[in-house]
């Protein structure tokens, strides 16, 4: 628990969050993949540690072309890690030691592997066409592109369908299409699906890309840009301004009816974490707390990514501690992110230095805020350079 923790706080704003990527993280079974029964066999180490909140990496059923991030089903395990009746054990031995459980929840997009994405694609008429984004192309013939919209990873978002003669829209990769919430089936599924899993005993949830759920509804086409780079808190990259594919005005009314929904349950009082790389005031706005100063009603807590790379420095932490102070005063709570999945281990950043590691590890568990820690960083693991040929990672 860090320090900075009060007993009248509210259990997530007190909490200390270890990530798991489960897929390296303890096999059970000598098949060299990670498993949920193997995650079962260290709980009591990582009770031992003072760790309270588990996070775990994408664990639902996928093709695994996107490590987990391409779901194919949002209510089964994928194979690999286990069973339903694995997870269910999971979550009961978590709770029983008193822990907390979160998951990781694409809600953006699917795989195209999804059974939704399936039908959608099948022919203009299905049912189903309607919860993906589909647009007819741009005259002659409908093979142009349907905007300018860029993916979040360069190159156009839009991918052309040869049996229906329609594009679809993917804001990540081509086989993650995007869902269509304006479709209120849509959402009353994926709400469902959170229900399910709260249900479950699931105590948050840490939202992927959760400012690029809506799109401008008349596809405006994006406003160029000299600025190739993305960055944390800049929209514009790959040289477009993308004020009409992320943090549309919607996306901040949908996030506020998720938190409805977790609103629903108590004891105890679940919560949501958003993953968002975007302006301060931004952020806040995912937080939310125009009708109450003094709780949010939106995201409980929104990762801050500006310790991720910085330098270990006192009057850079300073600034940035002040920054947190000043932006994330009461009713928000600052988060402390040195690594996760998408980033090279602080240790490695710190030149395997241990003294570096162990001052950097107490900032992160002294400052006020939570903690977010990727599995491994407590024993110090660093990165390590594989030969393509042995590494395991889909």
């Amino acid at each position: 628990m860090s320090i900075s923790s009060n007993k009248d706080l509210p259990w997530w704003k007190k909490t200390t969050v270890y990530q798991i990527y489960p897929r390296s993280f303890k096999d059970s079974s000598g098949n060299g993949i990670g498993d949920l029964q193997g995650i079962i066999t260290k709980l009591d180490y990582l009770q031992e540690l003072g760790i309270e909140t588990i996070w775990f990496s994408p664990i639902f059923s996928s093709p695994q072309r996107d490590h987990g991030y391409d779901v194919s089903d949002f209510r089964s395990i994928s194979q690999e890690y286990g069973t339903m009746a694995d997870c269910e054990k999971l979550i009961h031995e978590i709770h029983h030691r008193e822990m907390y459980v979160m998951f990781d929840l694409v809600l953006n997009h699917t795989s195209d592997q999804h059974p939704w994405f399936q039908e959608s694609k099948s022919s203009r008429n299905n049912p189903k066409r309607d919860w993906y984004i589909w647009r007819d192309g741009k005259k002659p013939g409908g093979k142009k592109l349907p905007n300018n919209w860029k993916a979040m990873v360069g190159g156009s978002g839009w991918h052309y369908d040869a049996l229906t003669d329609q594009w679809y829209w993917a804001q990540f990769l081509p086989f993650q299409p995007d869902l269509n919430y304006r479709n209120p089936h849509v959402k009353r599924e994926m709400f469902d699906t959170v229900r399910y899993w709260l249900d479950k005993g699931v105590d948050g949830f840490r939202l992927d890309i959760i400012n690029t759920v809506f799109e401008d509804e008349a596809f405006q086409n994006n406003p160029f840009s000299r600025k190739f780079f993305p960055s944390d808190a800049d929209d514009k990259s790959f040289f477009q301004n993308k004020i009409h594919t992320i943090n549309h005005p919607d996306n901040f009314i949908f996030v506020k009816e998720l938190r409805s929904v977790l609103d629903e349950y108590s004891d105890p009082e679940r919560f949501l974490v958003g993953e968002i790389s975007a302006s301060f005031e931004i952020l806040k706005r995912y937080c939310g707390n125009e009708e109450n100063k003094t709780k949010t009603d939106g995201l409980h807590l929104a990762f801050l990514f500006k310790s991720l790379n910085a330098k270990l420095d006192a009057s850079i932490f300073h600034k940035i501690i002040s920054e947190y102070e000043q932006y994330f005063s009461e009713p928000y709570t600052p988060t402390w992110v040195f690594s996760n999945h998408d980033q090279m281990r602080r240790i490695s950043k710190l030149g395997t230095d241990m003294v570096k590691a162990k001052l950097n590890a107490t900032i992160q568990l002294t400052a006020r805020g939570v903690p977010f820690i990727y599995y491994g960083e407590e024993i110090g693991i660093s990165n390590h350079k594989l030969p393509l040929k042995t590494a395991e990672d889909p």
